[in-house]
């Protein structure tokens, strides 16, 4: 699971220690801080709350959060989090967000204390948590000892533990985050940064959109729940722009392809939005580029035949008197085409 207890036990000693010098080791760190009377009532708090923060969590994991549908678990972590004094707030993706800010420096490091909201398994799931032989067992969980952490709910009773035993908040502020997004912590869904697995994914729908995500699981590498959200991330921030199906043109007639090299009148604003918006609501035009060099734009325009295209050039060229000049192309054979970019997935 995403979180276990030394994680909370690291948070405990962030929160407790006062700043030290860059030259002091990690170790001698560590050391003072553990040695914190305020970090062991944390600590402390903690153990004598497990029966109810296993309790705790086992009523967060039974809610039902299949993907997409996981708002009453969210409203049921957000309820928790208010209880014990956190502003908490659901964002628009439905990532369950409540940040403590420091009291002495508003500039310094956050520090995230994020667990997963969600389950990758389909609605009507039995999500009951059973325990057998001192271990639970449910759907997600596979088979993790009692005193594992089940859900996100683990962060609230750290902060029960903190406020408990009136530990101060020193330079770092935190943020206890409950994510929809399968990702590493921190990732929020709203983040427009790709990383590698964003880049794998895009590089196998621009080869095939209709892959199913069970497929780019397998073939990626991640679960198919996580490569729904990736996709539906990359389409809501643009990044995919459309999803289109490419079609053979001399299957549906259109057996001719010109390349038109296109110069202006004038070159003024007006003139050059007027003609930008008749190439686009022109269909036989398949693609129009603004360049520079010796002409204005470039298309790339289809037709049945060279009376089609004579046609064409008449309505789109000499509408209102602004095309000083174009040159056309005839295209022999269709070599390559595509709109695919090429993305360096990294190492």
């Amino acid at each position: 699971m995403p979180i276990v207890r030394s994680s909370f036990l690291v948070a405990a000693l962030l929160f407790a220690a006062p700043a030290q010098g860059a030259e002091s080791p990690v170790e001698k760190k560590v050391g003072a801080m553990a040695a914190s009377p305020s970090v062991k009532r944390v600590l402390d708090h903690l153990k004598r709350q497990d029966d109810a923060s296993l309790r705790e969590q086992r009523e967060l994991a039974e809610i039902p959060a299949p993907p997409f549908k996981e708002q009453a678990r969210a409203r049921a972590f957000q309820s928790r989090l208010q209880l014990i004094g956190l502003d908490a707030r659901i964002d628009a993706e439905g990532n369950v967000i409540a940040r403590r800010p420091g009291i002495r420096s508003a500039s310094a490091p956050t520090l995230v204390l994020s667990a997963h909201l969600d389950t990758v398994f389909p609605e009507g799931t039995d999500v009951t948590v059973k325990e057998r032989d001192g271990r639970l067992f449910g759907p997600g969980l596979r088979s993790i000892p009692l005193d594992a952490d089940l859900s996100g709910a683990k962060i609230a009773p750290l902060k029960r533990s903190i406020r408990r035993a009136c530990l101060t908040w020193r330079e770092h502020s935190a943020s206890f985050d409950a994510k929809v997004h399968q990702n590493c912590v921190g990732d929020r869904v709203s983040d427009i940064e790709l990383d590698k697995l964003d880049r794998q994914i895009l590089n196998a729908l621009q080869e095939n959109n209709l892959m199913s995500a069970d497929r780019l699981s397998e073939k990626i590498g991640l679960s198919a729940s996580a490569i729904q959200r990736r996709a539906k991330r990359l389409r809501k921030e643009k990044i995919i722009l459309q999803d289109i199906a490419v079609v053979d043109p001399k299957r549906v007639g259109q057996t001719a392809t010109f390349i038109v090299e296109v110069s202006l009148e004038r070159e003024n604003a007006q003139v050059v939005s007027n003609f930008k918006r008749r190439m686009i609501a022109a269909p036989e035009v398949q693609q129009c580029y603004y360049v520079t060099g010796d002409s204005d734009f470039t298309l790339i325009v289809t037709a049945r035949d060279i009376e089609e295209y004579e046609e064409v050039v008449q309505r789109l060229m000499f509408q209102d008197g602004t095309v000083r000049k174009f040159r056309t192309s005839v295209v022999l054979s269709r070599v390559k085409t595509g709109l695919s970019v090429a993305i360096d997935e990294g190492d």
